[in-house]
């Protein structure tokens, strides 16, 4: 999972020859894509670093990939805060340059928008920050703060990312207030599989942690994304509960019913991780196994004609569509708008957006990513442009959704 990788996406979701017109490769670039950086280093940003999951390097792909795109790019930044020990020393001011040189990137940054996961999956045993919430939540707070002061604070959302599962402090202890959170994210990997919802001790998590957390958002008037998803146990996963569920194919186990999680809560932002975890040193043996599209046809036929194709409940948005991503605006004409230069050989491509098309969410991704925009059915109401108000993953994609 290098760099190439990102190339390769590109090729993953070139549509067979059909009876219908056939797309060129532009119409399958991702709405935005994600790094993940920390910010006692802030590698990954406009640096290239490899934690052995492949590179994270923003600027390398806004410059490559993105290469001719003059606005509606998004970025997502997953920021890791190194748990309680780091919050303490973030909320000391010992980190304060280091704030200043994550604004400083966000000042200069090419992308149009900025989604920030402060402290993603806070909540995550295994992370270091549920032995003193209000840490967490004195550090987010300043991290927020000072960028609210900054130029950055027309481009950047802030997305308090929950992991959804099993938890050993409340959701509540680690809440900012809500004048410092514009989307609240979730994470889902096992959680929604049939035999995890019989054992409550199922260390995965089940659709109740996932449900709780948009139940809070909903609560607190909040935009929702899925930050961060793959099917854990791989695509081709075939164990004894898959047998005794009758759950042998991959769609009907795992992305139908994300599909339908998005429909019943509204979902706008969906964040998929299409790699091969195997091949990843931090990764390997782990579990999560292969979950690129392209590994299974079925899969790979159903994302093109429910996600990129437009035949599902939903609409999906790429590349060109993150200008909005926070306004309730109603769009006309064209929303994607490809240049022929990206990458050579290409066609160029466009979009049409319907009239009713309202308030955009955003898709992210971290390397290896699915970006796809989507509407929503619902403005998100708080959400307002101009509001004051680690290292883990490559491969995620990010569809938003409508």
């Amino acid at each position: 999972g290098k760099v190439h990788n990102i190339l390769q996406f590109v090729y993953i979701f070139s549509p067979p020859t059909t009876s219908r017109s056939p797309k060129s490769v532009q119409s399958f670039y991702p709405s935005s894509f994600m790094v993940y950086t920390d910010l006692e280093k802030l590698r990954g940003l406009s640096s290239p670093v490899d934690y052995g999951s492949g590179v994270e390097y923003a600027d390398g792909v806004l410059d490559s990939v993105f290469a001719g795109y003059t606005d509606g790019i998004g970025i997502q930044i997953g920021l890791w805060l190194g748990g309680s020990k780091g919050c303490r020393k973030i909320n000391s001011g010992k980190l304060d340059d280091q704030i200043e040189a994550l604004i400083d990137y966000l000042n200069g940054c090419g992308a149009h928008r900025v989604l920030l996961r402060v402290g993603y999956e806070f909540d995550n045993p295994s992370f270091g920050y549920s032995d003193a919430p209000d840490a967490y939540v004195k550090a987010y707070r300043r991290i927020v703060g000072a960028i609210r002061k900054s130029p950055s604070k027309s481009k950047c959302k802030f997305v308090w990312h929950s992991w959804a599962a099993p938890k050993v402090a409340s959701l509540q202890s680690f809440w900012p207030g809500d004048a410092y959170v514009d989307w609240i994210g979730i994470s889902i990997f096992q959680q929604l599989y049939p035999w995890a919802q019989n054992d409550s001790s199922f260390a995965g998590g089940r659709l109740s942690d996932v449900e709780e957390v948009l139940a809070f958002a909903k609560e607190h008037g909040k935009a929702t994304m899925i930050a961060e998803s793959t099917p854990f146990g791989g695509i081709d996963m075939r164990t004894n509960e898959t047998i005794a569920f009758d759950m042998e194919d991959p769609w009907d186990r795992w992305f139908e019913p994300v599909l339908d999680l998005i429909d019943k809560w509204d979902i706008g932002l969906w964040s998929y991780i299409n790699c091969d975890w195997e091949s990843q040193p931090m990764w390997h043996d782990v579990g999560f196994g292969e979950s690129r599209i392209s590994s299974d046809a079925r899969v790979m036929k159903k994302w093109q004609d429910v996600v990129l194709g437009g035949h599902g409940a939903r609409t999906f948005l790429m590349a060109g569509s993150m200008k909005n991503c926070g306004h309730e605006k109603r769009t006309y004409g064209r929303i994607f708008d490809a240049r022929a230069s990206l990458l050579p050989g290409m066609g160029v491509s466009t979009w049409a957006a319907s009239p009713s098309l309202m308030d955009y969410g955003a898709t992210i991704a971290i390397l290896l990513s699915l970006f796809v925009f989507v509407k929503r059915r619902r403005p998100y109401g708080s959400i307002d442009v101009s509001a004051q108000n680690g290292q883990r993953r490559a491969g995620e994609a990010t569809p938003i959704l409508s």
